[in-house]
């Protein structure tokens, strides 16, 4: 092997542990969500109820259970969006817009990290099916999923954030799933 090729293997092994260590280090905040809504805005959907629970510090439980009243069309769109307000600031950041099919979402999820770490929790706590079609007039859940601080940089600077989940059929919104927290700094 060439000198060049060792160096760069050895950058990325360390560059690789060095996010390991970011990522498992002790976090200097504290998670507190402060609210979660599911209002739904058209008859397909026919039940929406979204709970949270508080089990510790920067540690929660969301559940949530909806039942449509037909088949759910495969060209139903979910738009993810994470606006951010920093705690001394009254500016909002958009930090993250996706939109994708929901069938697609279903049947894969290597999109993000966040987002497969968090679809992986999911799937062990629902009874939604993992593929299309998700069939009408069948209670589906989602039980318990629980969210702690690990979901979470060590990094991450104090801030109030909106997790917003709209879901579309042809630019007309169906539902929606809010959930509003915040990063606060541990104070000793």
């Amino acid at each position: 092997m060439s000198p060049k090729i060792i160096q760069r293997s050895i950058f990325v092994l360390i560059a690789l542990m060095s996010l390991n260590t970011i990522r498992c280090g002790k976090r200097p905040f504290t998670i507190v969500f402060h609210n979660v809504s599911c209002p739904t805005f058209d008859p397909i959907c026919q039940l929406a109820e979204c709970d949270l629970k508080k089990l510790g510090t920067s540690r929660y439980s969301l559940s949530g259970m909806f039942k449509l009243s037909r088949t759910m069309p495969e060209h139903i769109v979910g738009r993810a969006m994470i606006h951010v307000r920093g705690i001394k600031r009254n500016r909002t950041i958009t930090f993250l817009d996706v939109k994708m099919k929901m069938c697609d979402l279903l049947r894969h999820t290597n999109y993000m990290p966040l987002v497969d770490q968090i679809m992986n929790e999911v799937r062990r706590v629902t009874n939604l099916p993992m593929s299309c079609p998700v069939e009408g007039n069948v209670m589906y859940n989602v039980t318990n999923v629980i969210i702690t601080d690990d979901l979470f940089p060590v990094y991450a600077p104090p801030v109030y954030f909106n997790v917003t989940i709209d879901f579309f059929d042809r630019n007309k919104l169906l539902a929606l799933y809010r959930l509003q927290g915040s990063i606060l700094p541990k104070y000793k």
